[in-house]
């Protein structure tokens, strides 16, 4: 992956460089209408580029955002001056460890909320790959610029997220600091975590009853191999977010779990998962406190730094220590 971010990054500052013209893009509709009331119509050599949906939406110095996407909800507070977000996401507000440093901005739900988003007159909405095209298609009609980021899964894709947002705001250099700075936190994280001897475990949590994992192609498998953690899941073949079942559970035998907090009770009381080496008095379940762990944003490189602290705190009481 490391080979990829800098042949991006790369990239990046060529395309700063060349003036963005290389992503010129002849628009497939009209200038939406909110914009036009600005300039009054379509100025030469206007400067478009596409969204995960492949839809033409023009690059711009946009005022009034609003983020309906977790993800960008903190990379918008890095890149625009704070009074130009004016709509975030409640799952950021609500259940982000960072949601306090987002004020009083007005708090979304869904996509669905379409008066509400209308009532805060954006001329930018920053979409995610969960909103509905019906809902994304109502707030175009209305005059808004809607821009869907795309995948946010991982480490990669956030730096291609910064990229792309830095582009569509005409902040490209500011974004390749971001970027730069991101790059640095999780290099210098991950030679921390190769410093350990690589323990072998999964991580693993319950949500309505169902057991999930998280591995190779997730935040979570960059969350494991970060902090020094040998990924079973993912040297079993399983990638993304799998669902599990007890015997597959059981089968993959890890003397580590990393789940959430109160993931112990709910793993090692269960009859059949109690029999886990990671249930043993020789093994270990370690609950992640709060919530950076299901952040694939910015929030990835809190998550890695405690989970290498608990691990950390692990091997010191081990016995005979």
């Amino acid at each position: 992956m490391r080979t990829d971010l800098v042949n991006m990054l790369a990239l990046f500052a060529c395309l700063v460089a060349g003036g963005l013209a290389a992503l010129a893009i002849v628009p497939q509709d009209p200038l939406p209408r909110m914009l036009l009331s600005r300039v009054g119509a379509e100025p030469a050599g206007w400067v478009w580029t596409t969204d995960a949906r492949g839809v033409s939406v023009p690059i711009g110095d946009y005022r009034r955002i609003v983020s309906l996407n977790p993800v960008a909800d903190h990379l918008l507070l890095q890149l625009v001056p704070p009074e130009r977000l004016v709509g975030i996401t409640a799952h950021t507000a609500e259940n982000h460890p960072d949601g306090w440093r987002f004020g009083a901005r007005a708090r979304l739900g869904t996509s669905r909320d379409i008066e509400q988003v209308l009532g805060l007159q954006p001329d930018l909405v920053i979409a995610s790959q969960f909103s509905e095209e019906a809902y994304m298609a109502r707030l175009r009609e209305a005059g808004v610029v809607v821009f869907d980021l795309g995948d946010t899964r991982n480490a990669q894709t956030t730096f291609a997220n910064i990229e792309t947002l830095g582009l569509l705001l005409g902040v490209s250099p500011r974004a390749a600091r971001l970027g730069a700075s991101y790059r640095r936190e999780l290099d210098s994280l991950a030679r921390a975590g190769a410093l350990r001897t690589p323990l072998p475990g999964i991580y693993l949590t319950q949500v309505g009853g169902v057991w999930f994992g998280g591995t190779r192609g997730s935040s979570y498998g960059d969350l494991l191999r970060l902090s020094g953690v040998a990924d079973l899941a993912g040297a079993s073949g399983y990638r993304d977010w799998p669902q599990f079942s007890r015997e597959q559970i059981l089968s993959l035998a890890p003397p580590l779990v990393i789940t959430r907090e109160g993931g112990r009770a709910a793993l090692c009381g269960d009859a059949v998962l109690s029999r886990l080496p990671a249930c043993s008095p020789a093994g270990r379940v370690i609950e992640m406190p709060d919530a950076y762990d299901s952040d694939p944003g910015l929030g990835l490189v809190q998550a890695v730094a405690l989970l290498q602290s608990l691990l950390a705190d692990a091997d010191s009481t081990e016995p005979g220590f």
